[in-house]
């Protein structure tokens, strides 16, 4: 398996102002590509702590995905802080300028339209992944150990960047299936969904719970995804009344759904 490490920046983070959803959804992206996160850690928007923490990953993991800290406020500092780890000097895209142009003439304030161009400022010798939504353009820049991708962190804006610089990988393994069950306890489901199992090589198995919920997850070490796939119908043909999705989805989506297919209304 290859090093992955996830650094998600934002001081809203570490302070407990926001929960930290990126490194569940990237970890579980960079799975059928063959990466393995090796380190996850979520830093405020310091330069210096930022600058620190890029410079000790960039030389050991293969790939280093980070998440926040590219837009145009005083706080948004992740370019500032892996130019100074990786030592290349910023410079100002003069097409990306002129990509976010208009935003800035939106701004009636001089200093406000200035900090919007600001996005426009590249690391020397990156890959520029221009936004699909948002303003705030991605950067792919090389490591001493590999690759390290610069993303934003609105996730309407991360997701589709993330899907495009992924696009280079080859996919080696199936992604995750995901079953979830109601009305079951955790060590109910282990024992039912062990027992279906049986002998799967490739195959690695672990079961999550909360309260009212249990998940059980299969991920693909080799077996393949026809291989994956059977798993998955046998552990859920095994509770043919306590598993409501194969698919990872919550109660209330598959509830709702259902009612929308039924063609009824919830009061």
């Amino acid at each position: 398996m290859r090093s992955a490490a996830i650094v998600t920046v934002g001081s809203e983070l570490v302070e407990g102002a926001r929960i930290d959803t990126h490194t569940a959804e990237v970890a579980r992206a960079l799975a059928p590509f063959g990466f393995t996160v090796r380190e996850a850690v979520s830093v405020g928007d310091d330069a210096d702590a930022l600058a620190q923490t890029f410079r000790r990953l960039a030389a050991v993991d293969e790939l280093v995905i980070v998440t926040g800290g590219l837009g145009p406020t005083h706080d948004d500092v992740t370019r500032e802080a892996a130019a100074a780890a990786l030592d290349r000097p910023l410079h100002r895209s003069a097409r990306l300028e002129a990509l976010l142009a208009p935003a800035a003439r939106r701004h009636k304030d001089a200093r406000a339209a200035g900090m919007v161009l600001v996005q426009a400022d590249v690391l020397d010798g990156a890959e520029v992944i221009d936004p699909t939504t948002g303003t705030a353009p991605g950067q792919v820049v090389a490591t001493p150990a590999g690759v390290m991708a610069l993303l934003p962190g609105p996730p309407a804006e991360m997701r589709p960047m993330l899907a495009e610089f992924l696009g280079r990988f080859e996919r080696v393994h199936a992604s995750p299936r995901e079953l979830c069950f109601a009305g079951l306890g955790e060590s109910d489901v282990q024992v039912r969904a062990q027992a279906a199992l049986g002998e799967a090589p490739g195959i690695a198995f672990t079961v999550l719970a909360k309260p009212g919920d249990v998940r059980a997850l299969l991920f693909d070490h080799g077996a393949g995804a026809s291989a994956l796939d059977a798993a998955a119908r046998r552990v859920a043909d095994a509770f043919p009344e306590e598993c409501y999705s194969e698919a990872g989805e919550s109660l209330a989506q598959v509830v709702v759904r259902a009612a929308r297919e039924a063609g009824c209304t919830l009061a």
